[in-house]
């Protein structure tokens, strides 16, 4: 059997599992397995920096299933750490594979750059326990592969649950429901309204977990449904106003009507897009626009974690894995011009890969979201002005792009209906001009909340 390399080991667990692209940035301690992606079938996907790569493999991973990024050992991995928080707060599975010094060199102590000059080598692997399901440092080649594979099989401790509730009774599911959970094998809870409806002695009354009564329950019960991986309800009662008015919708039978708002930009939208909107203005933005009329939209965002500056990178990875698989007709970033700041350096990657996305820039002058908590006029709320018709003249002035500067909605219109536009046969720049304090409404509410919330004693 012929040898094979740590390296070449974890790049062929990864193909094999369905990665194709690796994100990362080179440095010395891991340049030699950067060596072995293209025999294992890998595109090497460079990027300007860890956190943009971070974001980047996260963003990838929502569209493949799984994502992988390479760094060095101290700064590298260090870099990507606010990108990784976002992976485990929102349960994206991402292979972070991080070059070390040499073996000889970390059990001799030696000094070593990149190190803190203590002689020790596991002092960042110990800051990255809350914020991963499983980590290891690969020292001895005779357990490498078995500790590889042992980590891809390592997950967080999750499970799913059934709620019986009093619509089993009314609909006539109750020996249905009964068929699920034998077959499953899984938790259970019934509500008050069917309590007693379900045998409490299914599963040799192991299963059964109690009278789920949402904010009302005891803590044992109320964690166990709602920090479950998925809640099955069954039966759900219904509240009793079907019909839910809305300021600017209707609500009924779950199906929601317009009243008032036509959303501009939802009605660019076309089948197979990825849309990734960042967190703030943008992320609560673009859920209002009605996507119902296509097929297949993606629409992907930080809801949790929240990082600012994560859309961009992200988009990167989600179109890059959109291509692969060809499942996205159209990228489309919709951000602030304080979060682009944060990773624009991504911009080139777009341009050099061909990606033709289009890249929606909300000008507010400023942070939007922390003007409208605290301090409108504050200094520490504004951002440095730049040109950003000069973006693709400084990261890929070679490769072909278009710039174009929104002041009204006229001139929004006007472009969302130009048959070039649409077609986004080139990287696009759209810069839409807002006043500061030009938001949603559901922003305003929230920001509103927030300074409540922080002003307390």
């Amino acid at each position: 059997m012929a040898d094979i390399s740590i390296g070449q080991y974890i790049f062929t667990r990864l193909s094999q599992l369905g990665v194709k692209s690796v994100f990362g940035v080179p440095g010395d301690y891991e340049l030699i397995i950067l060596d072995m992606t293209p025999a294992a079938g890998l595109t090497w996907r460079g990027n300007a920096n860890e956190l943009i790569a971070s974001y980047a493999a996260d963003g990838y991973a929502r569209v493949n299933g799984i994502g992988a990024f390479v760094t060095t050992f101290g700064p590298g991995e260090l870099s990507a750490y606010c990108g990784m928080a976002g992976q485990y707060a929102e349960y994206v599975p991402v292979v972070h594979i991080v070059g070390y010094p040499s073996t000889s060199a970390m059990k001799s102590g030696a000094v070593m750059h990149h190190s803190l000059g203590d002689g020790e080598f596991g002092m960042y692997q110990k800051m990255i326990k809350h914020i991963t399901v499983a980590d290891i440092i690969l020292d001895d080649v005779g357990s490498a592969a078995s500790e590889i594979d042992r980590q891809c099989f390592t997950t967080p401790d999750r499970y799913p649950v059934i709620v019986v509730d009093g619509g089993a009774i009314r609909f006539d599911l109750l020996q249905e429901t009964r068929e699920i959970i034998t077959s499953l094998q899984v938790p259970y809870f019934s509500t008050a309204m069917s309590k007693g409806s379900i045998s409490e002695c299914l599963g040799d009354g192991k299963l059964f977990g109690g009278v789920y009564s949402g904010g009302a329950s005891p803590d044992s019960i109320r964690a166990a449904v709602e920090k479950s991986e998925l809640a099955l309800f069954i039966g759900r009662y219904p509240d009793l106003n079907i019909v839910d008015f809305q300021r600017f919708s209707v609500n009924i039978a779950g199906k929601s009507y317009n009243l008032a708002n036509k959303y501009t930009l939802g009605r660019y939208f076309r089948a197979n897009d990825f849309i990734i909107a960042e967190t703030g203005t943008s992320s609560y933005g673009i859920p209002a626009a009605n996507l119902m009329h296509f097929e297949n939209v993606r629409m992907y965002n930080q809801t949790v974690f929240g990082s600012i500056g994560y859309a961009t990178g992200a988009a990167l990875g989600s179109f890059v894995a959109g291509k692969e698989d060809g499942s996205v007709k159209r990228g489309i970033l919709v951000t602030g011009e304080g979060s682009l700041q944060l990773t624009v350096q991504a911009l080139a990657d777009y341009l050099r890969w061909g990606l033709n996305a289009t890249i929606f820039i909300v000008n507010n002058g400023g942070y939007t979201v922390e003007r409208l908590i605290h301090g409108m006029d504050a200094l520490y709320n504004t951002i440095p002005v730049w040109k950003y018709e000069k973006l693709s003249e400084v990261f890929g002035p070679d490769h072909p792009s278009r710039y174009d500067r929104i002041e009204t909605g006229a001139e929004l219109v006007e472009l969302l209906n130009y048959g070039r536009f649409s077609a986004a046969d080139c990287t696009q720049v759209v810069e839409l001009i807002l006043g500061k304090d030009d938001a949603p409404l559901a922003v305003k509410m929230a920001s509103a909340a927030v300074e409540a919330f922080n002003l307390r004693q």
